[in-house]
């Protein structure tokens, strides 16, 4: 048995029995979708079984899941990653995705994660503004305290998300640092820009095309004119190739492009990577930041020669899609086999899952 395999054996046998009844996040997701997550537990454990050889007699429900069906492709991902924390990471959520919330506790949800949360509270102003197409109102926050000299109007577990877990740094191995060139594919409310701005980047190239979303990315950069001029907006969503009509739903930060027809709330002409550096003259990329809400693989596609060239720095969302943690790294692998690879997630509800890259030469 390989050690993928006994591994998720493991973790899958000894959550089976758990019967966890507050396992899930008010903060960011209500709790009727976690209600109906509890049918999700399958004939997972029987399916790990056969695979394996054994006989095993378990509640089976009649549905079918993903996460299990794929196990031999999540083990190509698994041997990929390039340290124990990562597969001990991708297990966890392979697990949790499979047996849903009731089952599986994700190491993440601890006292130290819901304490340091409630602390960003602490720093909303009293300003907050409201978007027709968001539910709840952005309030502003300064983040002083926490060491970023930044202002912005955002939510609570984004703030958190961004600049305490630091969702697009992986250890001291895959960051932003003094000097890089930055694209920032996803911006929302230009809260990962000014990030990256912070931690010293020259330039950070803004993918953000969403009318109300450069709205409130305007007001942010207003009020941090220090990191202001570093970060230049691309009103365009990047793809595989550049004036490619799309239309688009307006959702904030759940924002989503499709064909022309599939969404009302407009449409767009897309700019790939690789377009966007060679029309600018761009003579370096050091890193690449993307949250697409599931249009990850096309804009990779679209920067497969910038990739090529520049090996850039990746952090790269893997969650949007079921296959995202099984295509994405695969397609990075083949774009720069020299890429080591890294995986976090920064929820205790199996979201905001992020796939880091950096070339083996930059890792030593």
């Amino acid at each position: 048995m390989s050690l993928f395999y006994r591994e998720m054996l493991g973790y899958l046998t000894k959550s089976i029995s758990n019967q966890y009844l507050d396992n899930f996040d008010y903060e960011i997701r209500s709790l009727a979708g976690f209600q109906r997550a509890q049918y999700w537990i399958t004939s997972a454990f029987a399916r790990i079984m056969r695979l394996i050889g054994r006989k095993a007699t378990i509640l089976v429900l009649p549905q079918t899941n993903y996460f299990i069906n794929s196990i031999s492709d999540f083990e190509q991902t698994y041997d990929l990653l390039n340290d124990e924390e990562s597969k001990a990471k991708i297990i966890e959520l392979i697990a949790y995705k499979a047996l849903g919330f009731t089952k599986v506790k994700l190491s993440l949800n601890n006292d130290w994660f819901h304490q340091e949360r409630e602390k960003i509270k602490k720093l909303e102003c009293a300003e907050s503004i409201s978007l027709q197409h968001f539910k709840r109102p952005l309030h502003l926050y300064d983040l002083k305290k926490t060491g970023y000299d930044i202002k912005l109007f955002h939510v609570n577990n984004g703030v958190f998300v961004d600049f305490v877990l630091e969702q697009y740094k992986y250890e001291n191995l895959v960051s932003v640092t003094n000097g890089d060139v930055v694209i920032d594919a996803g911006g929302c409310w230009g809260d990962t820009a000014l990030y990256f701005a912070h931690c010293g980047a020259d330039s950070v190239y803004v993918y953000e095309f969403i009318p109300s979303n450069i709205e409130v990315m305007k007001k942010n950069l207003e009020l941090n004119p220090h990191l202001k001029e570093k970060i230049h907006l691309v009103q365009s969503p990047a793809w595989s190739e550049s004036n490619h009509r799309l239309s688009f739903c307006d959702k904030g930060p759940a924002s989503q492009v499709g064909k022309g027809g599939v969404f009302s709330d407009g449409e767009t002409s897309t700019l790939s990577i690789d377009d966007l550096v060679r029309d600018n003259q761009v003579d370096k990329i050091d890193f690449i930041k993307m949250d697409i809400e599931g249009a990850e693989i096309p804009a990779l596609v679209g920067a497969k020669e910038t990739i090529r060239k520049f090996k850039p720095k990746l952090a790269i969302s893997a969650y949007h899609k079921p296959d995202d943690m099984i295509a994405i790294p695969k397609l990075l692998h083949n774009l720069n086999p020299g890429y080591r690879f890294y995986l976090d997630y920064y929820t205790i509800i199996g979201d905001e899952v992020v796939l880091y890259a950096i070339d083996h030469e930059d890792a030593k």
